[in-house]
């Protein structure tokens, strides 16, 4: 049986839904400055606000007819009409944008930091602040080497 939800639970899914993140839509929901940010992480993993803020999502897709495939396909429509018009840029920024929602294509970036912490004590400090903004990344040092101490 599914836990009855909340009225600042489903405040917090409708926001997260919006793009909000964790902390930010748990302050908006009601909850102090202090705990915000654990209360945000604790209620994404709460089974019932997971569950709404999967509901929400799939209807906001519904109603705005997103599916990848629709997506894809509209991609390589456009990309099909660059190339027609001679527009190589546009063909190939389509061809990039059908890859990254199908998952085969993934923009990475590298940041050199200077910093006086050990590797590991920035590791730690730079994924706890990622998981604070609801992402995840693979710290790696200067060398590509995961900077796993």
């Amino acid at each position: 049986m599914r836990e009855p939800l909340r009225e600042r639970w489903r405040k917090f899914a409708e926001l997260v839904c919006e793009g909000a993140s964790y902390t930010s839509a748990a302050l908006a929901s009601g909850y102090s400055e202090s705990r915000a940010r654990q209360a945000g992480s604790q209620l994404a993993k709460r089974p019932a606000v997971r569950a709404l803020i999967d509901e929400i999502q799939r209807a906001t897709a519904a109603r705005n007819q997103l599916s990848v495939d629709g997506m894809i396909a509209q991609f390589r429509q456009d990309r099909e009409d660059a190339k027609k018009d001679g527009d190589h840029n546009a063909a190939v920024r389509a061809g990039e944008a059908m890859a990254k929602i199908a998952g085969l294509w993934v923009d990475r970036n590298q940041v050199q930091v200077v910093d006086t912490r050990s590797d590991a004590e920035l590791a730690d400090s730079i994924d706890r602040r990622l998981r604070s903004l609801g992402l995840a990344a693979k710290v790696v040092g200067p060398d590509g080497a995961p900077a796993d101490g």
